[in-house]
């Protein structure tokens, strides 16, 4: 996924887990820096809250997930 596609609600892969985004934070570009989004997601496992800071020239990895019902 796109750094520009990334919003709350969506899912991601952060550290190697699972994690649906629960806010999300734009920040300004600097003199000599680029943006940059401050991402707070919850791992759909553990339910643990997990932080990211993705440059805006990353590409971010998107799980593959399927709802199964019995």
């Amino acid at each position: 996924m796109d750094y520009a596609n990334v919003a709350t609600g969506s899912y991601l892969v952060v550290n190697n887990r699972p994690c649906k985004v629960v806010k999300l934070d734009k920040s300004t570009l600097g003199r000599h820096g680029k943006s940059r989004k401050h991402v707070t997601c919850a791992d759909l496992i553990t339910d643990k809250k997990i932080e990211a800071i993705f440059k805006k020239s990353s590409l971010i990895d998107v799980p593959l997930i399927t709802k199964d019902t019995f």
